[in-house]
Formats: structure tokens, C-alpha cells, sequence
């Protein structure tokens, strides 16, 4: 049985999750109200091309995910791994085609900081993405408001509803959403130091727990 137009729409939000920080788990609550979202998907990266591998192994990413999303007891937030089980390099497009087989006519969020949006014209089959999902740009507090490039202006919309109107091709500039004040790079820094307690605002206490017992980032 299809899928009715109305049902509520799907957020897509993708990293390495190297590891899980408080960040990460206070922008999926905010995108789930913010967006009306029916489900938030936390897809950890595979081997995406453009950027040097994750610091931990697989398993321990997707560990320290599942204990983190666990204790927030959301059923709406989902870890989805379908990245790290696909072979060869991990694109978006490749998951946004899954997802839309799945879902033929759901409304699909992608959501992406403005720095990643910047370079958006430039991702591998970019095109076809827009023909999957709608993306949403996280813009952060303070910095100047991004301006797409030239091919993507007629996408623009200001309204969260006319999102949920369509199941792909728009982009939002969000002004609610922000995001993690704090960058998984700076908590391994102090991680690699051995400064525990300079991370302990950072990082759920499970996952700093799990980050001690596997001794992950030490040098």
C-alpha cells in the first residue's frame, strides 16, 4: 500500500560521529521539534571520498551512537547503518536513493551545517539529490548568512511548510535550527591530552565511560 503524500517527513542528518557529543544529540532534539519530523535518522559516514578516515573503528562509533541514543529514550531518533554496510565509497546520493525506494512519497530532510551547504554545487551528483530530498541548512549563531550559489537560488524557500508540501527540491535556510557549539575534532584534542574532566560538558557520560574502558584517541 503507498505511502500517503501527508505522512510526516524523514530528517537525514549524517556524520562520523568521532565520537557522539552532546552537540549532536541537542541538534537531532531541536530538528525533530523544530521540523515536525516523523523520524530523525543518525547515519554514520562509511568512507566518504573527500576527507580522512574516522579516528575510531566502526564498531566503537556505532556503540557509543547506540548507548547515547538509548539514554535519551527518543524512539523518534533511529540509527540507521546502512553506510558502513554498503561497500565502497559512501555517498549521499547512493542513501538518498535508498531512502526514496523506501519511502516514494514521504518528504526527505537533509540536513547539512552552512559549511557543508557552501560547497553543495560541488558533491557528487548534487542534482540528483535535490530530485531525492529537500535539504536543510543549520546555519551557526553570528556568522554571516550564507548565500547559495547561483544554481541553486530558484530552490530557495522561507517556509517550513512548503516543505512539507513537496517530498524533495527545496532548500531551507533554517534560522531556528543551530548547530553544536562544540566540534567533534576539539573533543578528541582534549581527549588525546588525557583531559577527561575538560570533556565531561561535551560528552554523555556513557560515551565518555566507553571512550575510558576502550582507551579510544589516547596517543
Amino acid at each position: 500500500m503507498p505511502e500517503p503524500v501527508h505522512t510526516a517527513p524523514i530528517g537525514v542528518l549524517g556524520g562520523a560521529f568521532d565520537p557522539v557529543h552532546l552537540g549532536h544529540l541537542q541538534l537531532a532534539g531541536a530538528c525533530l521539534r523544530q521540523l515536525q519530523l516523523g523520524q530523525l535518522l543518525l547515519i554514520p559516514t562509511g568512507h566518504p571520498p573527500h576527507r580522512a578516515p574516522p579516528v575510531a573503528a566502526d564498531e566503537h562509533r556505532i556503540a557509543m551512537l547506540q548507548q547515547a541514543l538509548s539514554d535519551m529514550h527518543e524512539p523518534r531518533l533511529v540509527l540507521d547503518l546502512r553506510e558502513l554496510q554498503r561497500p565502497g565509497p559512501a555517498y549521499t546520493v547512493d542513501t538518498l536513493r535508498e531512502l526514496r525506494a523506501e519511502h516514494p512519497h514521504r518528504p526527505l530532510y537533509l540536513l547539512l551545517g552552512s559549511d557543508a551547504a557552501a560547497t553543495f554545487s560541488t558533491w557528487h551528483r548534487w542534482r540528483e539529490i535535490l530530485q531525492l530530498a529537500h535539504l536543510v541548512v543549520v546555519q551557526r549563531a553570528g556568522t554571516a548568512r550564507l548565500v547559495p550559489a547561483p544554481q541553486l537560488q530558484p530552490c530557495l524557500c522561507t517556509e517550513l511548510h512548503t516543505l512539507q508540501q513537496h517530498p524533495c527540491g527545496r532548500i531551507l535556510l533554517s534560522t531556528a535550527l543551530h548547530p553544536p557549539a562544540v566540534a567533534s575534532t576539539q573533543v578528541r584534542e582534549r581527549l588525546s591530552q588525557g583531559d577527561f574532566a575538560g570533556t565531561a560538558a561535551w560528552l554523555p557520560a556513557a560515551t565518555q565511560r566507553y571512550i575510558r574502558q576502550h582507551e579510544l584517541y589516547a596517543n
